[in-house]
Order: C-alpha cells, then structure tokens, then sequence
C-alpha cells in the first residue's frame, strides 16, 4: 500500500465522472448506485452546513447541475426517472430536486450523529 496524492485522487474523480456523464442514457429510466453523494444540498447533517467548501467536497460531489442538463437532453415526450442511491454521510434523506431522486438509508455513526 502506498499514500495516495491529492492530485491522484482528483484524477481518478474526474476520470470516473466522466466515465458516468459519457455513460448516462437520457431517455431510459436511471438508477446510480455510488458511495459519495452526487449532490452536497440536503445529504449531510444541518451541524455541517457552515464547514469550509473544500471540506464538503470531500463528503459530497456537486454533480446535480450536469445531472440535470444530461436528464433532460434527449429533448423525448416521454418522462424518465433518474434516482441517485449514495451513502458516505451517515445521513439519512429521500428528496426530489429538478426531477432526480436523491436517496440515502444509512446506518449513522455509534453515538447517533
């Protein structure tokens, strides 16, 4: 095992979201299952809402907006529905925005944060 840098980590990011923007169907019903958030609005305790942006860019991405431009690109009569199952907050929330389905069930930590 060996440390992983930041630029590394970066890189493999921005290689695995373009991989899933280049992959995304937007006129077939979507599920995409992953570990970190695809969104930072809603998806983590109220307690963290003042932290540093580069501290919540490691809890969650900030995905939505491209989400929605690629959802609705096909321009098709018919509606899909596109749901995003993440974890890694410990937080638990099932909420619509633009017409993606943002979802987390979540054990949470021992002490119930």
């Amino acid at each position: 095992l060996q440390p992983i840098s930041v630029q590394e980590f970066n890189r493999l990011h921005q290689r695995d979201r373009t991989w899933l923007m280049n992959n995304l169907d937007p006129t077939r019903n979507t599920i995409i299952l992953t570990h970190f958030p695809l969104i930072q609005q809603g998806t983590s305790a109220d307690k963290y809402s003042g932290q540093k942006q580069a501290i919540r860019n490691y809890y969650a991405n900030d995905m939505h907006t491209e989400l929605t431009v690629k959802m609705l690109s096909s321009h098709a009569d018919t509606k899909v529905n596109w749901t995003v199952i993440s974890g890694h907050t410990h937080f638990n929330y099932n909420f619509e925005l633009d017409g993606i389905r943002y979802v987390a069930n979540q054990v949470g930590y021992p002490d119930g944060d």
